[in-house]
């Protein structure tokens, strides 16, 4: 899904059919397809090599910025200490802290009031002597030039070429994320405190970080009603205070608490040092249109999807043991229905990750057993398989 479909309210969310209804001159185009899902392999491949890039990055500008994986292509990087080298290395030669040369043209600085953009942003940095001060705005600022930086080596390096990507800059990774999405593609967004008041105007709940999913929704349909209103941007949140938002969303006060500190852009995680994600999974969520429902007693319709998903984990394994050097020791299986069924869930040990039917062989013994115990025959909604390192 690119940009311009996005700007038209195409979501992830959205079926095939929806999407078409929704933009009738909508461009569809079918890529490969492996184990049911489009280019999986592909797309863990050019994660590893972005993992690469900037680990070389780092080693050739001899920085020491903490690295940590969150997605396969999502990364955060602690600044700090490079931002604060930075400044000691400019006033030990008496260089200007900033140059014109620092900055890109897809550089975004959010303001109180206004959004300054590319080289006005060292212009709005400088004082009336013309000179660039020492102040949280200016290491945020550097901390910019570094991913432009980062930004253009991934853009030239041979493994990475022609990969755009985007950047947030904040002073924690609550500013950053949000931070990260406001100039797609290519474009480094600052985001300091100060600005948040005016930047999250343009912020829907629904992609406030923390706030994503069942809990988002469920702050959406409270919020909604308090407001009495359809269109609520974090900025609505933002404006109340934390009784006001005790009452908005009527529960208790810790849960408002988390939720005052979200929406003021509060965030004390730090940046732990992670270069390979947790687990390694696979999923496969089931149609569950009348037509083509698949009933946990239908066996051949259910081994099918038990094969698809453990062909497509053994091949992530297989990668991820190269990369990483690992070996599963457990595969969690979880196999879910609709809301009023308890799902089922169990643990397989005796398994080769590289002989997919040592896996397969153990998930039908066990669900054998454990369909068994369940009442009725309903249809499946969710079939994942999970290894936790």
């Amino acid at each position: 899904m690119n940009y311009v479909a996005k700007r038209k309210g195409i979501s992830r969310s959205l079926k095939l059919y929806q999407a078409e209804q929704q933009v009738p001159d909508l461009l569809v185009i079918r890529k490969d397809i492996e184990d049911g899902k489009p280019e999986t392999l592909n797309l863990l491949r050019t994660s590893q090599e972005i993992l690469s890039a900037i680990k070389s990055f780092r080693n050739q500008n001899h920085y020491q910025f903490t690295l940590e994986r969150a997605s396969c292509d999502e990364f955060f990087l602690e600044l700090t200490a490079d931002v604060r080298n930075y400044l000691q290395q400019r006033r030990s030669s008496n260089d200007d802290l900033l140059n014109l040369n620092d900055l890109g043209n897809n550089t975004h600085l959010e303001g109180r009031r206004q959004r300054v953009q590319g080289k006005s942003i060292l212009h709005k940095l400088r004082n009336v002597k013309g000179n660039v001060e020492y102040t949280n705005e200016t290491m945020l600022v550097i901390g910019a030039t570094i991913m432009e930086g980062l930004r253009r080596f991934i853009l030239s390096n041979p493994n990475t070429r022609n990969l755009s990507s985007s950047c947030g800059i904040g002073a924690n990774k609550l500013l950053a994320k949000l931070a990260v999405s406001a100039h797609k593609p290519s474009g480094v967004t600052i985001l300091p405190d100060y600005g948040l008041p005016r930047f999250c105007r343009q912020i829907k709940i629904q992609s406030i970080p923390k706030l994503q999913g069942q809990m988002g929704q469920m702050v959406l349909k409270r919020a909604q009603r308090y407001f009495n209103k359809e269109y609520i941007t974090m900025k609505d949140l933002h404006n109340l205070r934390k009784e006001q938002l005790f009452r908005c969303l009527q529960c208790g006060p810790v849960f408002a608490g988390q939720i005052f500190q979200i929406v003021h852009g509060i965030c004390s995680e730090p940046v732990i040092a992670k270069d390979r994600t947790q687990t390694v999974s696979d999923s496969r969520k089931i149609n569950t249109e009348i037509k083509s429902r698949v009933f946990v007693k239908d066996s051949p319709a259910v081994n099918e999807i038990i094969t698809d998903a453990a062909n497509s984990l053994c091949k992530k394994l297989i990668l991820d043991n190269h990369w990483n050097n690992r070996v599963p020791s457990t595969i969690s299986v979880k196999i879910q229905f609709k809301k009023d069924i308890p799902c089922i869930g169990f643990i397989i040990e005796d398994f080769n990750f590289r002989e997919p039917r040592t896996i397969i062989s153990n998930i039908e013994r066990k669900l054998t057993e454990k369909v068994a115990q369940v009442n009725g025959n309903p249809f499946l909604t969710r079939f994942e398989l999970k290894v936790a390192f």
